[in-house]
């Protein structure tokens, strides 16, 4: 029981910083860019998948920025919590829970696929996306909430964050087009602080 409610306090927590504060505004207009620029969004559907979408908010956000009428979001993660959250909130997509290791998406079913801080699965990401679709993998760079990570933890393995590795089997298991790097610091308040 206590594990459900600190899943819904994180969940909660999640969506109010990313719903009510500027604090990811950046990456939610460079996505959006990138998805324009990259893809053809006249096809109808035009289908996007957040794998790992948590409560839905990145998603949300992004398509939401994109304002195209044809695009269908899917949103899949493992927290059944995080789902009934996200399916609570933005009736206009479609939230599954599943795990991506084993998912239910059919192939070659998606333009992009988002992945956003979360975990990786590239097998499926190459079963699941069409031919010429566009993966977009947000990696935190090593300075990503280092504020907070040294103001939290004694150890220093956890204050320091290294991202080599996971950037390094991206390049090994897709075709890199580009990458963008957002760098900026935001002053948090009280609120968003909880």
């Amino acid at each position: 029981m206590m594990d459900l409610i600190h899943n819904l306090q994180t969940f909660e927590a999640r969506h109010k910083i990313i719903m009510e504060s500027n604090v990811y505004t950046s990456m939610h207009e460079t996505i959006a860019k990138v998805i324009k620029e990259y893809m053809d969004v006249s096809l109808n559907p035009f289908m996007v998948i957040d794998l790992g979408c948590g409560e839905g908010s990145h998603l949300q956000r992004i398509l939401d920025e994109c304002m195209i009428p044809s695009m269908t979001g899917v949103g899949l993660d493992i927290s059944k919590e995080g789902i009934a959250m996200a399916a609570k909130r933005y009736e206009d997509q479609i939230w599954l829970v599943g795990d991506l290791a084993k998912s239910p998406l059919a192939d070659q079913s998606f333009h992009v696929i988002l992945n956003i801080l979360s975990p990786s699965n590239y097998k499926e990401f190459k079963r699941i996306l069409v031919k010429d679709g566009l993966v977009i993998k947000v990696i935190p760079r090593p300075n990503y909430l280092r504020e907070l990570r040294e103001a939290l933890f004694d150890d220093k393995e956890k204050k320091v964050y290294k991202n080599d590795e996971i950037v390094s089997l991206f390049q090994k298991q897709l075709h890199l087009l580009d990458v963008f790097h957002l760098c900026y610091t935001k002053e948090l308040n009280n609120a968003e602080l909880v």
